[in-house]
């Protein structure tokens, strides 16, 4: 029972770093654990958490897909942290595998209800305050969080307008991402609380799903071949904030444009000009007004002629000759009793005959 133990405990490790999660967070200075899926669940009471439920470690990859905005059937986390605005918050992953290069992208969403526990993270209206993806040396910056011990920082706007928002962090994964719904995407979401004085709303903002499409150029691509030189990080541009009238809906909706490939120009197919066929014109007869004349002799209707039929002669033919039956021989019998019978008649004859 006990090397039982061992072995799933050991099968969960595995499971554990086979991709990566959030395990902590430092917000405005104070550290709070992220949602650990493969060890909350079997704590009594189990641990409340700022961060949204997750059902493991692995990716979302349906973009379309309502998992997009906080993980496969995220639930809300119990408590909020409190954050002033221009303050930083750093997110501390699990070891991430250096073969799942990509960017990260950064949301906030201000959460209207006033709860963030209540919303729904589908409805909410999102814009991006952080990305980054492939650096100038050639590097992508999930290198760069791998060397600083699996961490990235980011920046709460100072100008933002406080009240309770919904953080989504993520990290992109694009060593499969030359096939569709081959990119791995891992969201996270946490409830805040931003105090300050600011009086800003962003200008332009996404919906989850609806930011990202599967065939964007930043999400369906080939990241060994050619290297790239360049990427475009998926979603909006970052934020700019506008001054705000206090109803928190100044903003637009920012689309996607889904990325169309340039059609190879092809030489135009020239379509001959049909035939022009004279004008028939019609011109009264002067002998007559009821038969017109055609100037067309193409047009004109030409009479039609019936020719007569030339005779040929009846070939004779020659009287079929009846052939004539031959005559019927009648052969003598050769019976030797009716010659002796003949021949006593005969005799007779001739003595009666005398």
């Amino acid at each position: 029972m006990k090397a039982s133990v061992i072995l799933t405990a050991a099968g969960f490790a595995g499971l554990a770093t086979a991709h990566g999660i959030v395990q902590e967070m430092i917000i405005d200075g104070k550290s709070y654990g992220g949602y650990q899926p493969y060890s909350d669940i079997y704590q009594n009471p189990q641990p409340q958490r700022i961060g949204w439920s997750i059902p493991s470690n692995g990716p979302v990859v349906d973009v379309t897909s309502k998992s997009i905005a906080c993980s496969v059937d995220s639930q809300p986390g119990a408590l909020s942290a409190p954050a002033t605005a221009g303050s930083k918050v750093k997110f501390f992953w699990t070891e991430w595998p250096e073969s799942h290069r990509g960017p990260t992208m950064t949301y906030l969403a201000s959460c209207t209800s006033g709860d963030c526990r209540k919303e729904d993270p589908c409805t909410l209206d999102w814009f991006k305050i952080d990305h980054a993806g492939l650096n100038a040396d050639g590097t992508w910056v999930s290198d760069t969080i791998i060397k600083n011990n699996n961490t990235w920082t980011v920046t709460i706007p100072k100008e933002l307008k406080p009240g309770p928002y919904l953080m989504r962090h993520e990290l992109l994964a694009l060593h499969s991402s030359s096939q569709v719904s081959g990119a791995q995407f891992y969201p996270m979401c946490v409830n805040l609380e931003i105090k300050g004085t600011g009086t800003s709303v962003p200008d332009k903002t996404v919906k989850f799903p609806g930011a990202y499409k599967p065939d964007n150029e930043g999400i369906l691509m080939n990241i060994y071949w050619p290297v790239p030189t360049s990427y475009e990080i998926p979603g909006p541009p970052l934020v700019k904030l506008i001054s705000g009238n206090g109803s928190g809906d100044d903003g637009e909706t920012y689309t996607e444009s889904t990325v169309t490939p340039t059609p190879t120009p092809s030489a135009p197919v020239v379509t001959p000009p049909p035939a022009q066929t004279p004008p028939i014109v019609e011109t009264p007869d002067a002998t007559s007004t009821d038969s017109p004349v055609f100037e067309s002799p193409i047009e004109a209707p030409q009479p039609t002629v019936t020719p007569t039929p030339t005779p040929y002669p009846t070939p004779i033919q020659a009287p079929v000759a009846t052939p004539t039956p031959a005559p019927v021989v009648k052969k003598p019998h050769s019976c030797p009793r009716r010659q002796v019978k003949r021949a006593i008649r005969e005799e007779l004859k001739m003595r009666n005959s005398t």
